[in-house]
């Protein structure tokens, strides 16, 4: 097929995984990249006629993930302006691509220059969560040393003091974060007065967990961060594939699929200090919906009778009743594939969102 035809029929999510297409795709990268940077030029253009297609419209995120996966510089600026869409239509359009990967993709066509990932961070028009998924983004360089720590954490001083408005919402939590995944033994003051001021939700990531980063110790910290972070984004295929809207469901024995509800959610930091693991990189999890974006840094949670997760130090317990399974889950492999099996078993994608921290 030629790269029209290829663009084409990738368009809509007809509910089967377009492997061949996309593999296609990247063998024939040079003449479809032109036509992959067009679509977003045009998302970042006029992003609410993107609405106007219908939900099964995808072709604006297989561009984000290819021209992140060749690192297309020419797709940086475009990339910012379409995420930079003022309100909640970007969330509308990419919700869950936001909260997992734009970090990585803003990452990945930067070339290591954090100007626009920070002018998204600075800017109070842009989405809450894009400006958090910048932050990490500036993480995610820090990882393939393109950003030196230092320089991070003197940026992130400048946010706490001077650059970010002074009203709560989750930036502030997704600073705090940054700072801890960086070891924060230099913005401890300027934390605990974003606490005291009410700015960060302490359901998000409590002042208690910044001292345990503390006491961890920064070569430990660091350490941790740099084992668990996803990186760069890597094959299309690979970063896709599994996701639950190319899986077909059937109902049994006349049940549906509806009795989702969140069990108990651990921050970001507690899941490292009690399951030895980052969520973001260790675990394909279930969220009801709604939570993925309310609570961003959620680490386990439950589904109904369905599914019960407990969490013990060193390790994860999840309790399938419905298929009379107890299954210890004690590696990241292990979670991965209990994972896979569980998205199957789930309308997630129409009940809740299936999260891969």
């Amino acid at each position: 097929m030629d790269a029209e035809t290829l663009f084409s029929q990738l368009e809509f999510n007809t509910g089967q995984f377009p492997e061949d297409v996309l593999n296609d795709a990247i063998d024939q990268w040079t003449s479809i990249a032109p036509l992959l940077l067009e679509e977003l030029r045009s998302a970042a253009a006029d992003p609410v006629a993107l609405l106007s297609k219908g939900e099964d419209y995808i072709r604006y995120v297989y561009a984000m993930y290819l021209l992140a996966q060749f690192r297309e510089a020419a797709a940086y600026p475009l990339l910012v302006d379409f995420v930079a869409t003022p309100g909640e239509i970007v969330m509308e359009l990419a919700g869950d691509v936001v909260t997992e990967d734009l970090g990585r993709m803003l990452a990945s066509v930067s070339h290591g220059n954090p100007g626009p990932i920070k002018r998204l961070i600075e800017d109070p028009e842009v989405n809450e969560w894009v400006r958090s998924a910048a932050l990490d983004a500036l993480l995610v360089l820090f990882g393939k040393g393109q950003l030196d720590r230092d320089a991070i954490m003197g940026y992130l001083g400048k946010l706490f003091l001077l650059k970010i408005e002074r009203k709560p919402s989750y930036v502030w939590s997704a600073m705090v974060n940054a700072a801890c995944d960086l070891y924060p033994e230099e913005l401890v003051e300027e934390i605990q007065q974003a606490y005291d001021r009410g700015l960060v939700d302490p359901n998000d990531v409590s002042f208690p967990e910044v001292e345990e980063i503390l006491k961890l110790g920064k070569e430990k910290t660091l350490e941790d961060t740099l084992k668990y972070q996803k990186g760069l984004i890597g094959n299309v295929i690979d970063e896709t594939g599994w996701w639950a809207c190319f899986r077909e469901y059937e109902e049994e024995d006349g049940r549906t699929w509806t009795r989702l509800r969140q069990r108990m959610i651990f921050t970001r930091q507690q899941s490292k200090r009690l399951c030895g693991r980052d969520p973001r990189s260790a675990a394909m999890i279930f969220v009801p919906a709604g939570a993925a974006r309310n609570t961003r840094n959620a680490a386990c949670t439950g589904i109904d009778s369905f599914i019960e997760t407990e969490t013990h130090l060193g390790q994860v317990i999840c309790v399938d009743e419905f298929a009379n399974l107890r299954h210890e889950v004690r590696t990241q492999g292990e979670i991965s594939r209990l994972g896979r099996i569980k998205a199957q078993l789930f309308k997630n994608i129409v009940f809740g969102h299936f999260c891969h921290w």
